[in-house]
């Protein structure tokens, strides 16, 4: 508090100590516990407390007009950690906003300081949502100059073992204040008019950028040009983003009934163009996906035109990295809009499952490669799960996918075989669990899938007893008794759909075929019969070490 009366005083203070005061006032808030982080007094109303009255002194004394740039970018940082400060004392809050839009912050003539202060500021912004309401337009407008999107090529640094990654560009920070004009837009105390006006004044210097760049045509050599069209397409969604942030979200695929949501389906069909012409190049598929995962959230189904023509142009060239997150995505898309989307997801499951094929029938060619491919197995289960989950699973076993279903069980089934990788194999039995549950045939309800009770029976329920006979499968360890409970969730799925008929097959069909005591087999049967889930895991455990001993 003294360094900053001084400075107020107008003493003449050298930079080291003037840092030196905001850093202490930084890290007093991280010494007291969530609790004691109050800046007004809980016992009389409008008393500041002592942390209450530094983060005041310190707003209002001016002193991140200091000429040396680490005092202005520490007083943004304690900004940034204080924000709570101005929902007690909202009159401050001119101050600090002056002090983050002009030079000393967002505008502050050193490419280090200001683009720090872009993500400060973005984070400010979305703590104090409420409190912004009354500035938003004089915050939109200071912001204008700083929505210029320059290409430059990546600089390269190393990891601590040599190996080159790419440094973090200044892009990178720009796409903070681009999110941040997303959230000050969504307020809503604005006008949807003013919104969407907003929103144009915004985007239309991007895409106006898109489409000049696409005029002049990619000649082969100039890097910079497929570098430019991304960050247009990553700044438009990024925008997207910041909606979401304040809450713009649309749940099942609701249709967005708001003027301005036609502003970014303009910004999408200019993106599909760029998709279709350069699909084969990796940056832009990725900015394609990024700023269509974030337009779903916020357009709802005003956007459901124009999935199919993403999906194929992203699965054309795409590369496993890419295949890797791409599935999650089309799985969010699933959920979103079930069930509308369902002929959609129709027409692209063998496409899609088609290309994950191609990459996990490839050997690897070494250590990374091995574990992108075991990145890939983990995601398409989970992709598989959340068809389930959409309860669009009827796709699976549709007129145009039931003769691919075999090849599907096939792949899962080789999978969950695989006691080298317990959290892919648990995933793999809990599919088979989901399948076993929608598809198995019972006395009330006939297969929707012909077929999978024969490959239930000659396959699956093979794998749930050989898997944990295998040496290598420990029942003793944590991440194994995981897969374990799925297994026995799985035969205990069975025997609940198909009772005796299930039986009738272990008694007579199965446990002869692996030479099983008549006796076993018998107190086996009696034991899914009569025991609840947890006492049937219980037993099937002291069923298998009794086998294995």
């Amino acid at each position: 508090m003294e360094t900053i009366n001084r400075f107020k005083s107008g003493a003449d203070l050298d930079w080291r100590e003037v840092e030196l005061c905001l850093h202490v006032l930084y890290t007093y808030g991280e010494a007291l516990p969530k609790a004691s982080m109050l800046f007004v007094n809980a016992n009389e109303a409008g008393v500041l407390t002592p942390l209450g009255e530094l983060v005041q002194s310190m707003v209002t004394s001016n002193i991140s007009a200091y000429s040396h740039p680490s005092v202005p970018l520490q007083f943004f940082e304690n900004l940034s950690r204080y924000y709570q400060f101005f929902e007690c004392r909202p009159d401050c809050l001119p101050q600090a906003l002056e002090a983050f839009v002009d030079v000393r912050g967002i505008h502050h003539p050193l490419k280090q300081v200001r683009s720090r202060c872009w993500c400060l500021f973005n984070r400010f912004v979305k703590n104090l949502k409420p409190k912004m309401i009354p500035y938003v337009e004089t915050v939109l407008s200071s912001l204008g100059d700083l929505l210029t999107v320059q290409a430059e090529l990546p600089v390269l640094t190393s990891t601590s073992d040599g190996m080159p990654l790419p440094a973090a560009s200044l892009f990178d920070n720009q796409l903070y204040l681009f999110e941040t004009v997303g959230m000050l837009i969504s307020f809503d105390h604005l006008e949807p008019s003013k919104q969407t006006e907003y929103l144009k004044m915004a985007l239309q210097p991007l895409v106006d950028g898109i489409q000049n760049t696409m005029a002049q045509g990619y000649n082969g050599e100039d890097e910079l040009y497929m570098i430019q069209l991304h960050h247009y397409i990553v700044a438009i969604g990024s925008i997207a983003k910041g909606k979401v942030v304040v809450g713009n979200v649309l749940e099942n695929g609701a249709t967005c009934d708001q003027s301005w949501a036609a502003v970014f389906v303009g910004a999408t069909e200019i993106i599909l163009s760029v998709l279709r012409t350069y699909n084969q190049v990796q940056l832009i598929r990725d900015s394609a996906r990024f700023s269509f995962s974030r337009f779903i959230t916020c357009l709802g189904s005003e956007i459901l035109p124009y999935l199919p023509n993403l999906i194929n142009e992203l699965l054309t060239d795409c590369q496993i990295t890419e295949l890797v997150d791409f599935l999650p995505f089309v799985g969010m898309v699933a959920h979103k809009y079930r069930p509308v989307i369902r002929n959609v997801m129709d027409e692209l499951l063998l496409p899609l499952v088609k290309r994950v094929f191609d990459f996990l029938n490839t050997t690897p060619s070494g250590t990374d490669e091995a574990i992108l491919l075991l990145e890939l197995r983990k995601s398409y289960l989970t992709f598989i799960i959340s068809l389930f989950n959409a309860e669009m699973e009827s796709i699976l076993v549709s007129e145009r996918n039931i003769n691919h279903l075999n090849t599907i069980l096939q792949t899962i089934l080789h999978f969950s075989k695989d006691n080298s990788d317990p959290n892919t194999q648990k995933t793999a039995f809990g599919v088979f669990l989901k399948f076993v549950t929608s598809f198995a045939s019972s006395s009330q309800q006939p297969t929707m899938a012909p077929g999978f009770d024969q490959f239930a029976y000659n396959e699956l329920v093979p794998a749930t007893f050989s898997v944990p006979m295998n040496n290598s499968f420990n029942v003793a360890d944590g991440q194994t008794m995981l897969v374990f409970g799925e297994i026995t969730g799985i035969q205990k799925m069975l025997y609940t759909k198909q009772g005796n008929e299930y039986i009738e097959y272990m008694l007579n069909v199965f446990f002869p075929s692996i030479q099983c005591p008549r006796e076993t087999a018998e107190r086996y049967c009696q034991a899914i019969q009569q025991c609840d889930a947890k006492q049937f895991k219980k037993y099937y455990q002291s069923f298998i070490t009794e086998a294995k001993s």
